[in-house]
């Protein structure tokens, strides 16, 4: 029995042999098929499993090196997307399964993108520097998710409210520990504080490594990566995390509209980023404010990193290479305005997504060597375009955006002259 499977873009073809194991192991092997040499076979792992005993072939469209880590996220991709009956219960029916108009991968990446740049905002229009760090939080909320559900048994959507905890209590301990002794300080503390934190975006990956290495020789996992996509659920098709994820999006641009324009806390959050000094002489507790901002700047990119176990997998050193595209979602939003994040975490992702797809149909596979390349160029290109964002402190208007074409077009003849 063939099942079709689409894992980062490229169609896996998973071939089910009811092959008895006795040593109640399910072994997944891989056959890389290439069109100018022969098959070749390889394992990529043992999946633990005491209700059926059955073998897996996995083909790939793409060359797989077994030295390489991307193989053992493969795997967990894999035995994540696959759909095990027990004994004796027949594979479920695709045909109520509901055919939605667009990818549920770019619409889970728009969410992703959404909440980390309104985190990245908050801690941008309050303290005046961009946090390096603010997607490490991420790999705490997947140390969190994993492992309560690991070793407490625990679903992983309830583990959602416990990484946001502590991901906002790890942004609440940073300002109070980290940037407000420096502040206080006085001198060129934007550059202090960014130097500062490009060190603890370096530091903060090193706590998953020694959790790694305790779950992998203490506790018993095997925790190369936080996956638990292979405990989510299914809806007519669409994966769980598809619509629990947009969901609490949705939730989440409510309650920030609601935050900022109808509660005293997040009004007098607004006031201190507009003006610290004048917002202290009218009463408002401005430290109370800089607390509530790195709370949620935390809370937000460790839920995101607990959302990202059930999507793909979090690494061992967390989500690589976000931050650029977190940077660019908030410039081109505008970095002090919240509603410009979510736009611009919007385009970001949406622009990422079809590019990649775009630039797939004239160079195939190649794509995948030097799609890191594409958040540098939306960074560069925003900064050029929009430095105060489209919600910048003039707002988006037609002549900002007829001016960024003027610029745009004078760019482009200057570089073909």
């Amino acid at each position: 029995m063939k099942m079709r499977y689409k894992l980062s873009r490229i169609t896996f073809v998973i071939i089910l042999i009811a092959t008895l194991m006795v040593t109640g192991l399910n072994v997944i092997s891989v056959s890389v098929v290439k069109a100018e040499k022969p098959t070749t076979e390889g394992c990529i792992g043992y999946w633990n499993s005491t209700h059926v005993g059955r073998g897996y072939s996995l083909l790939v469209g793409k060359g797989v090196d077994s030295n390489k880590p991307s193989l053992f996220s493969l795997f967990n991709q894999v035995i994540g997307g696959l759909v095990i009956p027990y004994p004796g219960k027949s594979l479920s029916s695709e045909v109520d399964d509901i055919e939605l108009p667009f990818d549920i991968n770019t619409l889970i990446n728009v969410v992703l993108m959404i909440m980390m740049t309104v985190g990245f905002t908050f801690t941008f229009m309050m303290e005046g520097f961009p946090n390096f760090a603010h997607t490490s939080y991420a790999v705490i909320g997947a140390m969190v998710s994993f492992y309560l559900t690991r070793f407490a048994n625990f679903n992983p959507y309830s583990t959602w409210p416990f990484a946001t905890l502590v991901g906002g209590l790890i942004g609440l301990f940073l300002y109070l520990g980290v940037v407000n002794p420096i502040k206080r300080q006085g001198g060129a503390k934007e550059v202090t504080l960014t130097f500062t934190f490009i060190v603890i975006a370096m530091v903060l990956p090193q706590l998953a490594y020694i959790f790694n290495y305790w779950a992998r020789y203490t506790g018993g996992s095997a925790a190369r990566g936080y996956n638990l996509s292979s405990f989510d659920f299914s809806y007519r098709g669409i994966p769980g995390i598809a619509i629990t994820s947009t969901a609490t999006c949705i939730l989440l641009v409510l309650w920030l509209r609601h935050f900022l324009t109808r509660d005293k806390t997040g009004l007098s959050l607004r006031a201190v980023a507009e003006n610290e000094d004048l917002a202290a002489t009218i009463g408002i507790n401005t430290g109370r404010a800089h607390c509530v901002s790195w709370f949620i700047s935390g809370a937000l990119s460790a839920l995101v990193g607990s959302i990202m176990t059930i999507y793909r997998g979090v690494g061992i050193s967390g989500p690589e290479g976000l931050i650029i595209n977190v940077m660019s979602g908030a410039i081109l939003g505008g970095v002090y305005s919240v509603y410009g994040a979510i736009i611009g975490g919007l385009f970001v992702a949406l622009a990422q997504d079809m590019l990649k797809k775009f630039f797939y149909i004239f160079f195939g596979l190649a794509i995948e060597r030097w799609q890191g390349l594409l958040p540098m160029l939306f960074l560069a290109t925003t900064l050029s375009l929009f430095p105060h964002g489209l919600l910048g402190s003039q707002g988006l208007s037609v002549e900002k955006i007829r001016s960024a074409y003027d610029d745009l077009m004078k760019r482009l003849k200057a570089l073909f002259q």
